[in-house]
C-alpha cells in the first residue's frame, strides 16, 4: 500500500484535500491505497477547487550483495560476513538465520555453515541472501622425532613435521623465538614443549620428552696372569 500527501498553497481560508471529488477531509495525507492513478482535489472555503493527477506505483525491492566474507581460523568461530542493500526505501535492517534485524550490515563471531542473510527496507519489503561461510585448518603438529644421539653425547635433536607444507609456519621450543623451521639441536634431556603458529597465528603445542641415557663406558678392566704350563 501506499501514501499522497498533498502540499497546496494559496486560496481563501482553510483548504480541505481530496482523492475522490467527493470525500474532502482536512489532513493533507492519504494512507493505505493501493497501486493506480489517482486525481487530487485540493478545495478552499469560496469552494474553489484545483485538481492535480498523481500514481502509486510498485516500490523497487532491496537487493543484497555479499561485500566480504571472512573465512573462520583457528577452528573458532570467528568468521565475518559484510553485505550491502541497494534499490528499495531506506533505512534498512538486516538479520542472520531469521534472527533478530539490525542496523548493522556487518555479521561477527560466526561458526563455520551456511547462513541465509535478509534485509528489510522501510516499506518492509525484503530481499534473501545464502552465504557459505568456509574454515581454514589450521596447520598443527603432526609428528615429532627425536633423533638418535652420538655415542659420546647425551644431547639430542628434535625435528617437528607439521601436517602441511605451509612455508608460512614457524616453530618455537619452549615459547622462545619462533623459527622457521622445524629443528631443535643440541638439546639435553629434559621436558620441552613444542609450539606450532600458522599464518593465522593459529597455535599448536606438544610435549616431548628427552631421557636421560647413561653413555657407554667402560667401568672396570679384571686381568689375570697367564698360566705357568706351557701350551704343547
Amino acid at each position: 500500500s501506499g501514501t499522497i500527501r498533498i502540499v497546496a498553497t494559496g486560496g481563501q481560508g482553510e483548504l480541505t484535500h481530496s482523492i475522490d471529488g467527493i470525500n474532502y477531509q482536512e489532513s493533507n495525507i492519504f494512507r493505505n491505497l493501493p497501486i493506480g492513478d489517482y486525481t487530487v482535489y485540493v478545495r478552499d472555503e469560496s469552494d474553489c477547487i484545483t485538481t492535480q493527477t498523481s500514481s502509486i506505483e510498485h516500490s523497487s525491492t532491496p537487493v543484497l550483495e555479499l561485500t566480504e566474507i571472512q573465512a573462520t581460523t583457528c577452528e573458532q568461530a570467528n568468521g565475518a560476513i559484510e553485505i550491502t542493500a541497494s534499490n528499495g526505501e531506506t533505512p534498512f535492517s538486516y538479520a542472520i538465520n531469521q534472527g533478530s534485524f539490525q542496523e548493522s550490515n556487518q555479521f561477527n563471531n560466526l561458526e563455520e555453515g551456511f547462513y541465509t542473510i535478509t534485509v528489510r527496507d522501510a516499506l518492509s519489503c525484503t530481499d534473501t541472501l545464502s552465504v557459505e561461510l568456509e574454515a581454514i585448518l589450521p596447520v598443527k603438529i603432526a609428528n615429532t622425532e627425536l633423533l638418535p644421539h652420538n655415542c659420546d653425547n647425551v644431547q639430542r635433536s628434535i625435528v617437528i613435521t607439521p601436517t602441511s607444507d605451509d612455508l608460512s609456519a614457524s616453530f618455537s621450543l619452549d615459547n622462545e623465538p619462533y623459527q622457521n623451521y622445524g629443528q631443535f639441536e643440541n638439546l639435553l634431556p629434559n621436558e620441552y614443549w613444542i609450539f606450532l603458529k600458522d599464518e593465522n597465528n593459529c597455535l599448536d603445542s606438544q610435549q616431548i620428552i628427552i631421557p636421560l641415557i647413561e653413555l657407554l663406558q667402560i667401568d672396570t678392566i679384571m686381568t689375570f696372569a697367564a698360566s705357568c704350563e706351557k701350551a704343547n
